[in-house]
């Protein structure tokens, strides 16, 4: 495999390393990510500091396409953003919304699923008509996204719907310091209503 000669970039620079990786180099044929096929010019070795973006804004659609598929195709309501293969640095996409959870970058749709909220509200009364407190993980670790990723049953503004339906019965979100979990509780009748 004959060595394409690539712009001498400070070491420190990981973001521009990354970038160089995502060539694909055959020989002396190059597939950009661009999707261009061609012959890669030799550039001349040059000390420059890296160009680098640290906000992206989809207003093109793409990144929203690229949710919906992977949304479509997994049936998850909350994925982490580098499972999506989205850059870090985008930071808005139309219809979806980002938070972070133990160091790990989600995104989820905007709009709260009606069907969902409405078998959480007979969950949660059921379990607290009955003089029950209600508790349920919303959280546990997956194999499918990859080692300190979370699953997330509801996405957060499910949970801060529900939270807020039930606050009157003393309902939170709370994340269990033993396990890093996040937990939906509702007291429930137990306490007396307010």
């Amino acid at each position: 495999m004959e060595r394409v000669e690539k712009i001498a970039i400070k070491k420190s620079n990981k973001d521009n390393e990354e970038a160089v990786k995502e060539n694909v180099v055959e020989g002396n044929k190059c597939i950009s990510c661009a999707g261009i096929t061609g012959v890669q010019i030799p550039t001349i070795p040059v000390t420059v500091d890296a160009y680098v973006i640290k906000e992206i804004y989809d207003n093109s659609g793409r990144f929203s396409d690229i949710l919906n598929h992977c949304f479509s195709e997994y049936g998850k309501c909350v994925l982490p953003l580098s499972f999506t293969r989205i850059p870090h640095q985008v930071v808005s996409i139309e219809g979806y919304r980002f938070f972070e959870f133990e160091g790990v970058k989600y995104v989820y749709p905007e709009q709260i699923n009606p069907a969902v909220i409405s078998e959480w509200e007979a969950k949660i009364s059921d379990c607290i008509t009955q003089g029950n407190a209600f508790h349920v993980e919303l959280t546990h670790s997956s194999d499918l996204f990859g080692k300190g990723k979370q699953e997330f049953l509801i996405t957060p503004l499910e949970w801060s719907t529900l939270a807020a339906e039930f606050s009157k019965y003393n309902a939170n979100v709370i994340k269990a310091g033993d396990t890093n979990c996040l937990h939906l509780t509702v007291e429930g009748l137990c306490l007396g209503e307010k």
